[in-house]
């Protein structure tokens, strides 16, 4: 089997800057107002990604960064974007969604994460209206 694997962003796709989220480790009654909820299957611990820091081990703040929808055949999309960002020595923590996928980089960055993101083809179509 052949395909083609990606170096840089499929032709026209954007991206979007969200909020400034925080990832923690928390019980399950304090990830009421997550936007992202990941159970570690071996130790079942909940991560919730919270727009407010919380009691628990806490990492932030951190930037979410949303991209348009990519067809679910497309081969190293996220392989391409977390190496442009590695390059430009910035740490990342990626998640998807059926939809969708989605960094969190440090919200110092922010500007450093753009710019490798455009240089690699996505288009930056500013920050998501809430």
């Amino acid at each position: 089997m052949t395909f083609d694997v990606l170096t840089r962003c499929p032709q026209d796709l954007g991206f979007k800057l969200g909020k400034t989220y925080y990832l923690c480790a928390v019980r399950e009654e304090e990830c009421r107002n997550a936007i992202a909820v990941i159970r570690d299957p071996e130790t079942n611990l909940l991560s919730c990604v919270v727009p407010e820091k919380i009691d628990g081990e806490c990492l932030g703040p951190l930037r979410l960064i949303v991209f348009d929808p990519v067809e679910p055949d497309v081969v190293g999309f996220i392989a391409a974007v977390s190496r442009a960002l590695a390059l430009k020595g910035i740490p990342i923590l990626a998640y998807s969604d059926y939809n969708r996928d989605y960094l969190l980089v440090p919200e110092e960055n922010v500007g450093k994460a753009v710019e490798a993101l455009e240089e690699i083809g996505c288009s930056f179509h500013g920050e998501i209206e809430s």
